[in-house]
């Protein structure tokens, strides 16, 4: 049976809905970058920092900025990722992928000291991490819960503990979170419904949205934010190839689980144990 073809008009109106995502998507990350710089900057942020010892504040903001779009736009949260839907299997996914990525953070402390390498090591672990989590994730084969007992265990000291919780619960309920909502919920879900999902990857859709999301997270992390904040330009471009890459793993995980939850959790995880018990 011959496929139907294409109408200019079709191919028109595809195109501008295209062009407008893509623009939308820029207007709102630069807005937001905006907003996080104005309450970083804030006497509050200042305050925040030396009492808490992490950014809150910026990112409550990062977060706020897209999730407040959704509400404002009645779009619906379910298909930006922002929802609750088959929680149990994301956090039993989450779980199966902080294995390998944790694995792989732990290796590139070996080569901490020389950033070109890092980079360049980092890019390649989490093209690793992404090849490990495709296989593993349709069998959801069931994941070490030792990943979290490290905490408990490890932090010895009483007068360390506050500060340890606050560590732990920034990147777990703040900067995972926070980062997954505006890439991985609102831009990439944005891009999706613009450029559709033609392709399949071991049962996951993914389209255009993905790589593009991945780009402007490397992007983001290029700009090295607390520092342009504080007025002093110095771009970090070995790592944001490497968070580029990260984004990749990220996205397709968010893909896989159909919600932000699952790519949250493997982001802010390991790396709130990780402050937590080496400070």
């Amino acid at each position: 049976m011959p496929l139907e073809e294409t109408s200019p008009a079709e191919k028109h109106r595809s195109g501008k809905a295209r062009y407008v995502a893509v623009l939308e998507v820029t207007l709102v990350l630069s807005g937001t970058i905006a907003v996080v710089g104005l309450v970083a900057n804030s006497a509050w942020a200042g305050r925040q920092l030396a009492e808490l010892g992490n950014p809150f504040l910026e990112y409550l903001a990062l977060m706020s900025v897209p999730f407040a779009l959704l509400v404002v736009t009645r779009r619906s949260l379910e298909e930006y990722g922002v929802s609750a839907d088959r929680f149990r299997e994301n956090v039993h996914g989450a779980f199966v992928c902080m294995v390998p990525y944790a694995a792989a953070h732990a290796l590139l402390l070996m080569v901490s000291g020389r950033p070109a390498l890092a980079a360049a090591v980092s890019a390649g672990l989490a093209m690793g991490v992404l090849m490990i989590s495709a296989r593993l994730l349709p069998s959801l084969e069931p994941a070490p819960r030792l990943l979290c007992a490290g905490l408990p265990v490890l932090i010895l000291s009483h007068d360390a503990i506050p500060g340890a919780i606050l560590a732990a619960g920034f990147h777990i309920l703040f900067l995972g979170p926070g980062e997954e909502i505006l890439f991985r919920g609102y831009i990439q879900s944005r891009l999706n419904r613009a450029f559709g999902r033609p392709w399949s990857h071991r049962g996951v859709e993914v389209g255009w949205g993905l790589p593009i999301t991945a780009a402007l997270f490397g992007a983001f992390h290029v700009l090295n934010l607390p520092e342009l904040y504080a007025g002093q330009v110095e771009l970090q471009w070995g790592g944001g190839v490497a968070a580029a890459a990260w984004g990749l793993f990220f996205g397709y995980l968010r893909e896989w689980s159909g919600s932000v939850v699952a790519p949250a959790l493997v982001h802010g995880v390991p790396q709130g144990i990780a402050s937590a018990v080496l400070g």
